[in-house]
């Protein structure tokens, strides 16, 4: 009796703790300093922020961030401080010198998928540093994705499930519009993000979250988005992919890359 009891205790709590979570899968999203940016001085901490909330279990140990400096000496504190989505460390350096700095990060969201990756940022002369993006002031640009379980990078998607969308970026009013048709169901959320989260760079720290009313739409769905944002995915689409997740799979049933 008292096994029997055990066990539907421990089934309940597990229950809980595996359980699939809306969008739990994540991606970083923002960082500080950013990702592939150039500073004129070391800063006290380095902060993530990822997507979404991540898993803690009552302790941060499972999420870590790293800094290495020029000389290849790691100079983050042995504490990973986490609130919410935010990842954070105190950087430790016993000299401060210029030069580029490692940042790698290993992080679990509370769908329970681990993500690892990495990004570098200089510390020195910003001076030189100018902006590449220019953007325009009218005009359009439409990209088109085909979505299967193979593109999910890092994760195991559908083996069955496919997507497509259409993409439009109107400089005209800044808004970015699109239409999904696909045959995943349980939907519960749609993004574009960076393809990966190796080696990112400061554009790759562009996440669109997109409305569901769009999946199987008549007509398409638009939303208002930063300029910078929007001429970086323009010139940059094909190392971005469009993503429905789904309770069956919460990590990404499929995903797809943005052509024009």
């Amino acid at each position: 009796m008292k096994k029997g009891r055990f066990s539907l205790v421990l089934a309940l709590l597990l229950g809980v703790v595996l359980a699939p979570i809306a969008s739990a899968h994540t991606v970083l999203i923002g960082s500080n300093p950013t990702a592939g940016a150039t500073v004129s001085q070391l800063p006290e901490s380095i902060v993530l922020k990822f997507a979404n909330p991540l898993l803690t279990l009552g302790s941060s140990s499972v999420n870590r961030v790293q800094v290495v400096d020029p000389m290849g000496m790691t100079i983050t504190s042995p504490d990973n401080i986490v609130k919410g989505s935010i990842l954070s460390n105190v950087l430790q350096p016993s000299m401060v010198m210029s030069g580029i700095y490692k940042v790698i990060f290993r992080v679990a969201a509370q769908d329970g998928h681990v993500l690892n990756g990495s990004f570098s940022f200089n510390v020195g002369d910003t001076k030189k540093v100018t902006s590449s993006i220019k953007v325009p002031t009218s005009g359009s640009v439409t990209f088109h994705a085909l979505a299967n379980g193979k593109g999910v990078l890092d994760g195991v998607g559908s083996p069955t499930d496919t997507a497509s969308g259409t993409f439009t970026i109107n400089f005209d009013n800044d808004t970015f519009c699109y239409q999904i048709t696909t045959t995943v169901k349980d939907i519960t959320a749609a993004h574009v993000h960076a393809a990966n989260q190796k080696n990112l760079t400061i554009s790759d720290e562009i996440f669109l979250p997109l409305q569901l009313a769009s999946v199987n739409s008549k007509s398409a769905v638009c939303q208002k988005e930063d300029g910078v944002s929007l001429a970086t995915l323009a010139a940059n689409a094909k190392d971005y992919v469009f993503m429905l997740h789904s309770k069956k799979y919460p990590d990404g049933d499929v995903a797809g890359v943005l052509k024009k």
